[in-house]
């Protein structure tokens, strides 16, 4: 009588160890999607990020370049105010050594 009992105890155990193996088996399988659900996540989030970011260095790429055929524009720029601006300079004083004397000559004359 007692062995039938402690029979239907152990088989009862048994039951309820099976019962915990599958509900953690269940559970296991559960994580293991969850797991490759997130890694999966993850992988797509770098990509998007790894894609920004080409973008971001392809429009710093631009704009360097940009930056740079203004810096070479203005170059040339300064450069033929700069001759202009010499230019000028030796005119007028070209302009003052020669006219000087005949200016000298003239006040003789006339003052």
């Amino acid at each position: 009588h007692y062995t039938y009992i402690a029979m239907d105890e152990q088989q009862h155990r048994m039951i309820i160890l099976e019962h915990r193996m599958d509900t953690a088996e269940e559970q296991n399988r559960y994580l293991n999607k969850e797991l490759v659900r997130s890694r999966l996540e993850v992988r797509d989030a770098i990509a998007r990020l790894d894609q920004r970011i080409d973008r971001l260095s392809e429009r710093m790429e631009t704009r360097a370049d940009q930056l740079t055929q203004n810096m070479l524009e203005l170059s040339t720029e300064i450069r033929k105010t700069h001759r202009w601006m010499i230019g000028v300079a030796v005119s007028v004083t070209s302009i003052i050594v020669l006219l000087h004397p005949i200016a000298m000559k003239l006040a003789d004359r006339f003052f």
